[in-house]
């Protein structure tokens, strides 16, 4: 782990009332991103506490390629980052959780497919990741859930319609009745669509094309318009996502689904 203390950080938008401020999780709200360590593309992390950004901290180290982060907060202060991980031609899913000042050893979680990419996540009271991300299962690009039982993962499960088209992008959020939705981009073998899929309490409901009662892309963009200004150490904004404790429907919102602030 390598520690980056020599940034400076940018002033929070004036009138800002940001999370982190007045949050009895020290790590309420913050950023991830990936970038370069000089080797190869690796895991960062910046909190945001008392209007400015902690300097960044390396999360992952190894001679792979890391990517495509998010993370979230939980009730109980822990902040879970997913990430994908590309080495050869597999690309697995790993996570780190930082709890009290301390951040956990990096764990792969085995999805039992050789791609695993686009990964979204939503904490509920409970305190328990869902996970969401497209992975490939031999014939094309699904989208698929495990969600953390305490000691472990769930096995992943399948959200969409097994056809012979590609689903992407998925996002998770609470929907307009508290209960979780996950919205993701179908081909239907002319053009790409919305389509979701509401949990009904013990499984995923039907899925269903278009956007129904909201659109997860418009309320993640209302979401990034209330963070604060982006740190001057963060390379390219569209590595790095947001994450906020007890943010409304989203906690996670990705800066890649969007163009530059």
């Amino acid at each position: 782990m390598i520690l980056l203390s020599s940034f400076l950080v940018t002033a929070v938008i004036p009138g800002q009332i940001f999370a982190g401020e007045n949050s009895i999780c020290p790590n309420s709200s913050g950023m991830v991103w990936s970038d370069t360590d000089g080797n190869d593309e690796e895991i960062f992390f910046s909190s945001y506490e008392n209007n400015r950004w902690s300097p960044p901290f390396q999360i992952s180290d190894n001679d792979s390629t890391d990517y495509i982060p998010v993370a979230v907060t939980g009730n109980d202060c822990r902040t879970w980052v997913f990430w994908s991980r590309l080495e050869k031609s597999v690309i697995s899913l790993h996570y780190s959780v930082y709890f009290k000042g301390t951040w956990s050893e990096v764990k792969q979680l085995d999805t039992g497919m050789q791609l695993n990419t686009a990964v979204t996540v939503l904490v509920g009271s409970d305190n328990k990741p869902w996970l969401v991300w497209a992975g490939f299962d031999g014939k094309d690009d699904d989208i698929f859930w495990s969600r953390w039982d305490g000691p472990g993962w769930s096995e992943p499960e399948r959200v969409n319609v097994d056809d012979e088209y590609p689903d992407i992008l998925p996002v998770i959020m609470f929907g307009p009745h508290g209960l979780p939705v996950i919205q993701w981009q179908g081909f239907d073998g002319h053009n790409y669509k919305t389509f979701s899929s509401t949990w009904d309490g013990v499984a995923w409901g039907p899925e269903l094309e278009g956007q129904q009662t909201f659109s997860a892309k418009k309320e993640m963009q209302r979401k990034v318009s209330e963070f604060p200004a982006l740190p001057s150490f963060l390379g390219d904004q569209k590595k790095a996502s947001f994450y906020r404790l007890n943010s409304g429907r989203c906690f996670s919102v990705p800066l890649r689904l969007f163009g530059n602030r």
